[in-house]
């Protein structure tokens, strides 16, 4: 396994970063779905006019020697699979229990923390499913749907061409935004996190909003608790369902 120290940190306990990195470019005839299961770490997919996927993860830790470091990266698995036209990407720890793999996750009882970055290009037709714990999700240009949920991390999607969109967030911010006939309709659900949304100008969208103590800023209206409105004439339904956390909904060219 490489690895490379990348730096030092300050503190009673110096120590450098560590990473190891895989890559693979695969031709999925036939497949049409992403699958990305993640625990910590940022995730930024790509759609694009190309026919092969790509798929680069990142690990990173820091620790106070090489073997510390590398006793870390061996416990966190990258797994690609595909199975029946679907890719699936999944971040694992080892054969530990659920609690081992928190605590070492967070650097509990003197064990370093391990994030990993994942990078994937793929054709923007294709359908995504991301479920991650910590870390940003970045999705650009896909037409086939998206489904999002995270737990603190914030989920964020521009060039949005096509299929409905489901977003679930504990903590994490919501940001969506549409290409001109691109809004197909949308489910957002937060406890705590607010959700921006971008539709382009003319779209028509049934709006509807529920929170115990958040707000919704949208042209033409505002409220709290609950609203109900229209974009335009009215459309596809856009679905906002929150605890604490506000929306605001503006349109652009």
């Amino acid at each position: 396994m490489a690895m490379l120290a990348m730096g030092a940190a300050t503190g009673t306990l110096p120590a450098a970063e560590y990473k190891d990195v895989l890559a693979k470019n695969l031709e999925l005839a036939g497949a049409t779905k992403l699958v990305v299961g993640h625990v910590t770490g940022t995730i930024d997919i790509q759609g694009g006019d190309v026919k092969e996927v790509s798929v680069r993860a990142v690990k990173r830790v820091e620790a106070s020697s090489e073997a510390d470091a590398k006793k870390a990266l061996d416990r966190v698995k990258v797994e690609i699979a595909v199975t029946g036209g679907v890719l699936e990407v999944r971040t694992r720890y080892d054969d530990e229990s659920t609690w081992q793999k928190l605590r070492d996750l967070v650097g509990g009882g003197g064990l370093p923390k391990v994030s990993v970055d994942l990078t994937i290009a793929l054709p923007k037709a294709w359908h995504a499913q991301v479920t991650t714990v910590s870390g940003e999700v970045s999705i650009r240009e896909l037409s086939g749907g998206l489904q999002l949920k995270g737990v603190s991390g914030s989920l964020k999607a521009n060039g949005l061409a096509g299929g409905a969109v489901e977003a679930h967030s504990v903590s994490g911010n919501i940001d969506l935004a549409w290409v001109k006939g691109g809004y197909a309709g949308a489910s957002l659900h937060t406890v705590s996190g607010n959700a921006a949304l971008s539709l382009p100008v003319g779209v028509g969208a049934t709006v509807e909003f529920h929170s115990v103590s958040g707000a919704i800023e949208v042209a033409g209206g505002s409220g709290s608790g609950r609203w109900n409105g229209k974009l335009g004439a009215g459309g596809p339904a856009l679905e906002i369902h929150t605890v604490s956390g506000s929306a605001k909904i503006k349109t652009a060219p």
